[in-house]
């Protein structure tokens, strides 16, 4: 009958309505979650802008500390070396004074000998 025909169109309607707002939901809860999903993109790929600009910083830093690092060694090593050439500087100055001084302490042997020898001429003149 016509009225049977109309409640089941009714019916069918009702149903399609519903499931046209069930689909209606499920993308709305679905375009919510892959914002969601997007948003989260956006602050994972910030995060990893920020991260890689620390490490950047970081390097330079590390390059910054090497590089003093091997400027004061290397004026460590500068001083060493000026050291070193002063210490061999003061051993040659040493060595010519202890050659001074050998050759001194010949000198009075040889005054002494010179004197001794003298002494005895005197006395042996003297006792002839």
């Amino acid at each position: 009958t016509h009225r049977d025909s109309s409640i089941r169109a009714t019916a069918q309607v009702q149903e399609l309505t519903a499931t046209l707002n069930n689909l209606r939901q499920s993308l709305e809860s679905q375009a919510g979650a892959e914002k969601g999903l997007a948003d989260r993109i956006a602050n994972l790929e910030k995060e990893v802008s920020h991260e890689k600009a620390r490490a950047e910083v970081m390097k330079t830093r590390m390059d910054n500390h090497q590089a003093l690092h091997r400027s004061e060694t290397d004026n460590h090593l500068a001083e060493i070396a000026r050291l070193k050439a002063e210490i061999n500087s003061q051993k040659d100055h040493i060595g010519k004074i202890h050659e001074k001084h050998d050759a001194a302490d010949e000198d009075r042997v040889v005054q002494s000998a010179t004197i001794t020898d003298l002494r005895a001429k005197i006395e042996n003149d003297a006792a002839n």
